[in-house]
């Protein structure tokens, strides 16, 4: 019984904490950024369809957003811009950037960007 006990109570714990760390990564909202660094940089942005900003990663509440983007610039690589769908009208459903991923440059700092359109 107290073998049974402990591995509920593991098993709990490990569900708390894997929620608890799927939170911030989701953004607990209707924008997101990702990103990694590492042996490959890249990003991606997404966002819900016909939603106003939160606020949250630079999005102005006042507004709908419609289209994001992505740039990704390191050394003398500059991707340039990448957009997602324009959206016009709501739908409720999430809308993603490309993802842009570049093998890392050990001898150039790498910049990730990325931007809103209303």
């Amino acid at each position: 019984m107290l073998k049974m006990r402990k591995a509920f109570c593991a098993v709990f714990l490990s569900i708390v904490l894997v929620s608890a760390s799927m939170a911030p990564a989701m953004g607990l909202g209707i924008q997101n950024v990702l990103w990694g660094r590492g042996p490959v940089n890249w990003i991606q942005t997404c966002f819900i369809a016909g939603m106003k900003g939160t606020g949250a990663y630079g999005t102005d509440p006042r507004y709908v957003v419609k289209q994001a983007y992505v740039r990704q610039v390191e050394g003398r690589y500059d991707s340039g811009r990448y957009y997602s769908f324009y959206i016009r009208n709501g739908g409720g459903y999430y809308v993603y950037t490309p993802q842009l991923s570049k093998f890392n440059d050990p001898w150039n700092a790498c910049y990730l960007y990325y931007g809103w359109l209303y």
